[in-house]
């Protein structure tokens, strides 16, 4: 009895060794052949996400940085009577010298050149060329078509939203993304898409103030155009009026693109905690009677180094009161590349 017990149990913890390798083999059979799919997966996700980067819609070779100029002449006019009529007709050396505050002069055009646009520019279309500063880091130039409508009342009554249709012309890892906002519809969110290709297939809604929305951004797309442009620059310079330390020039021999603009430079020679920039180039189309571009700087990270480029917003390739409508910032329009 007992050599058979022993037998039996022997033959028992044989069997149970057998049936326990084998068990154990299963699992990593199966374990091995999931790891291979996931691997295979990801293989073919890269090659198709490398496939979309650099096979889709590529970047326009003639897209190019903006070119601002200054012509040949004596640079700053300091005379008392002004050179052109418009906004800026009463920006004179004089005039700074005499103000208050050197930015007193500055603001003044400022407010009239948001005064201008409130009464005679209704929307637009151009195109952006961008550089941002973001957690330390300088984003590429980037290239964006972008159309605009202003928020107004028309003579029925009707209440035109403020409405923004931006679409990524540069850099080729963005080229062919859109995003719509229109004030009050969708919840108050943007509608963004990737580019168009494979991975097109998703409208999504975003916080305009969001991390998604806001990545490479220093400002929301609810806060984007001319008209904010000015708005932001009035902010800036009231805030400045508390404080001293400001130098204000202007040079009316600026072209950027072939457009004469005029170039008012604000410059704080001290870094101070309570100023935003150590200087601001503000560039005024003479013919639109609009700033049409900026240029923040921070000050040299060393003494007698250069300023640090914070932010550029170049308005090119501008075309004012085309007459844009709901179907200009409606994802179902055709020319562009939402899903369906």
């Amino acid at each position: 009895m007992n050599n058979s017990s022993e037998s039996e149990n022997l033959n028992g913890k044989e069997n149970g060794v057998g049936s326990n390798d084998a068990a154990a083999k299963q699992p990593r059979r199966i374990r091995g052949c999931l790891l291979g799919g996931v691997s295979l997966l990801l293989l073919a996700f890269s090659a198709a996400y490398a496939y979309q980067q650099w096979f889709g819609i590529q970047v326009d070779p003639d897209l190019k940085d903006v070119e601002i100029t200054v012509n040949d002449s004596n640079g700053t006019d300091d005379s008392e009577d002004p050179v052109e009529e418009g906004i800026t007709s009463g920006l004179t050396e004089k005039a700074i010298q005499d103000a208050e505050h050197p930015l007193m002069p500055a603001l003044e055009v400022a407010r009239l050149g948001l005064a201008s646009m409130e009464k005679n520019v209704h929307d637009y279309q151009a195109v952006i060329v961008k550089q941002a500063r973001v957690k330390d880091k300088l984003s590429d130039v980037e290239h964006m078509k972008v159309k605009i409508r202003h928020r107004r009342t028309l003579d029925d009554g009707t209440e035109i939203p403020f409405s923004v249709y931006t679409r990524f012309m540069s850099p080729q890892n963005v080229v062919g993304q859109e995003a719509i906002f229109v004030e009050g519809w969708n919840d108050g969110n943007l509608i963004a898409h990737l580019k168009p290709g494979i991975f097109n297939r998703l409208n999504i809604p975003l916080d305009p103030n969001g991390p998604i929305a806001m990545k490479g951004n220093i400002y929301p797309i609810t806060m984007l155009g001319l008209k904010n442009l000015i708005k932001e620059m009035i902010a800036k310079g009231t805030r400045d009026l508390e404080h001293g330390e400001c130098e204000v020039t202007f040079d009316r021999n600026i072209e950027i693109d072939g457009r004469k603009c005029l170039l008012l430079e604000i410059t704080h020679p001290v870094e101070r905690k309570h100023f935003e920039f150590h200087k601001a180039k503000i560039y005024i189309d003479l013919d639109y009677q609009v700033p049409v571009a900026y240029e923040g700087f921070l000050w040299p990270k060393e003494e007698g180094g250069e300023a640090v480029l914070l932010e550029r917003y170049i308005y090119t390739e501008l075309k004012i009161n085309i007459g844009l409508d709901d179907s200009d910032f409606d994802t179902a329009n055709e020319e562009y590349d939402y899903p369906g």
